[in-house]
């Protein structure tokens, strides 16, 4: 029995002795990598919309019955076209002043119907392209800080190839839109 408890004796000391040595050897061939940073995060701003100093009426246009309320994104006028020949033309720059670029996706025009475009050309310049219809298919950069847009809308009373296609018993108000959708995706 006393040989019997020197052996185990022997046996925990040995184990002790081995688990000493490789806590040792284990903490020798181990190692640490960090890696550390300081971020800054700029602010940001998104800032698309309608210089109210650039609005101008063209040359020869009908004048507006009153002037065009124009609020930041949005621009609103009120004309009446009298007779075919007549036009309104006007002219106004949209601008980014914020430090996002934004990218003209889309321009979506409404307002005319098939039989009303048999009398009125409804056009809209976008940096000296013309549309005339809804494009969806659109990547136009305005750089974040500095950009600037010429933007030119126009509609014309026209006499059609057939003349009775104009209106003749009652006065025909038109609800013409366009929006400018822009974005950040450049994609």
């Amino acid at each position: 029995m006393n040989k019997e408890k020197s052996l185990q004796v022997v046996i925990m000391t040995v184990l002790a002795v081995a688990i000493i040595i490789m806590s040792v050897g284990f903490a020798a061939l181990t190692s640490q990598l960090n890696i550390a940073g300081n971020v800054t995060v700029k602010k940001a701003s998104y800032n698309v919309h309608f210089d109210t100093n650039t609005y101008a009426l063209g040359t020869g246009s009908q004048t507006m019955s009153k002037s065009p309320t124009i609020l930041g994104t949005s621009v609103n006028y009120d004309v009446t076209l009298n007779e075919p020949g007549e036009f309104v033309e006007f002219s106004i720059n949209v601008v980014n002043e914020g430090t996002i670029d934004a990218y003209l996706k889309s321009i979506t025009m409404t307002g005319v119907s098939a039989a009303q475009d048999e009398y009125i050309d409804y056009t809209v310049t976008y940096a000296g392209t013309e549309y005339t219809s809804t494009n969806t298919s659109l990547n136009t950069k305005l750089a974040g800080e500095t950009g600037v847009a010429a933007v030119k809308v126009r509609v014309e009373y026209v006499l059609p190839a057939n003349a009775s296609a104009l209106p003749t018993s009652d006065d025909v108000e038109l609800n013409l839109t366009c929006v400018l959708n822009y974005s950040t995706d450049n994609t």
